[in-house]
Order: structure tokens, then C-alpha cells, then sequence
């Protein structure tokens, strides 16, 4: 779609577009967790390069027998594969078991330490350091019931509850009326658990 650019503008955004879904839709397992988008906003220069490759006149006979040039499209798939793969070894060391683990710990010591501060400079309120079991157990053993997770840490109801109100508040999880508590991503968290992810 992006070689024979069928719209006045905004073929680059719809080929990403349409990439993904194709990548989602074609069944390539863990696609969402990573994303070719990604990988070409890393490298900007270089996708405008590669699509622009792709977009040359033919050199030569022997450059293909349409009108845009082969070698260009050749040099535009290699890179498109690459990006791909980058993308999945970069996204495989993060998901790695033991070293997610690891920032996991590390973040939220810091957290009950308060020796985290946000994208402005303000220190991050305490947490308390059982909020790390609770996001640990969700990460490998999928969402929990209430009266579960306060099983697992051993404490009373109210600081359960309490300690839970406050992961829902900084986004750590979702809590949503009766269903069981589902592990998110929060603004603070994301850069120390990802880092480089943007």
C-alpha cells in the first residue's frame, strides 16, 4: 500500500495502520506488545528514506518491470524486516522473566522509600512495599479477587483496601465494582518497568 500510494495524503499513517491490523489479523503471537509503528517512529529519518527508495523510478532494465524500481521495494522490505525484528528482541529482553522481575522490585522499593519523583520533578507518594506482591501476582497468575489478595499478603481488610485504592488511583490496576482486580500500566510506572520504551 505505501509503494503505490493511492491517496493524495496520508498514505504513510494508513499503511502503518493497515500493518498492524495485517500483523494482528495474520496471528503473529504477542503482536500488540509490540508494534511496527514503534519501530519506524524510532527511526524516522530512515523509514522516509527507505519508503522514498521504494518510490524510484526503475533504474535500468534490469530493475524490475514495472515502473517504480525493485531495488528500492527490496531495500524497503529489508528494513521493514529488520524494524521487526528489532522490535521483538527489544520487547523479548523487557518481557524476560528475571529482569522484569527485577525493575519490579527496584521500582517499587523505591516507591516505599519515596525515592521516585515523576516526569515534573514531584516526589511520588509512599507505597507501601506489599504493593509489589500485588502487582507481581497479577503480572504472572492473571487478575485476583479482593479477598485473595488480601489472603496472600496476610494483612486486615481496611489495608487491603486501602493499599488497592491507591494502586487504582496512580493507575497500577483497575478496579472496577465487583470484578476481580487487573493489573494496568501507569504513566509513572510505564518508563521505569519499559525503559526506552518511546
Amino acid at each position: 500500500m505505501m509503494w503505490i500510494h493511492p491517496f493524495m495524503d496520508g498514505n504513510g499513517r494508513t499503511g502503518r495502520l493497515f500493518t498492524d491490523q495485517y500483523l494482528k489479523a495474520a496471528g503473529f503471537e504477542g503482536y500488540g506488545l509490540w508494534s511496527m509503528s514503534r519501530g519506524f517512529a524510532r527511526n524516522v529519518s530512515a523509514y522516509y528514506e527507505m519508503l522514498g527508495a521504494a518510490d524510484h523510478p526503475r533504474k535500468g532494465e534490469l530493475d524490475g518491470r514495472g515502473e517504480l524500481s525493485d531495488s528500492g521495494l527490496l531495500r524497503w522490505t529489508r528494513f521493514f524486516a529488520e524494524t521487526a525484528l528489532d522490535q521483538l528482541q527489544y520487547f523479548s529482553a523487557q518481557l524476560e522473566p528475571e529482569r522484569l522481575s527485577e525493575r519490579i522490585d527496584i521500582y517499587f522499593e523505591m516507591r516505599s522509600r519515596r525515592a521516585l519523583s515523576d516526569s515534573e520533578g514531584q516526589t511520588l507518594p509512599e507505597l507501601r512495599i506489599e504493593a509489589r506482591d500485588v502487582y507481581k501476582t497479577l503480572l504472572y497468575q492473571g487478575d485476583q479477587q479482593r479477598a485473595d489478595i488480601q489472603a496472600r499478603l496476610g494483612v486486615g481488610e481496611r489495608t487491603t483496601r486501602s493499599l488497592l485504592s491507591q494502586m487504582a488511583k496512580e493507575g497500577l490496576i483497575t478496579l472496577d465494582g465487583r470484578k476481580p482486580v487487573s493489573l494496568n500500566l501507569s504513566r509513572h510506572s510505564i518508563e521505569f518497568l519499559f525503559p526506552s520504551l518511546w
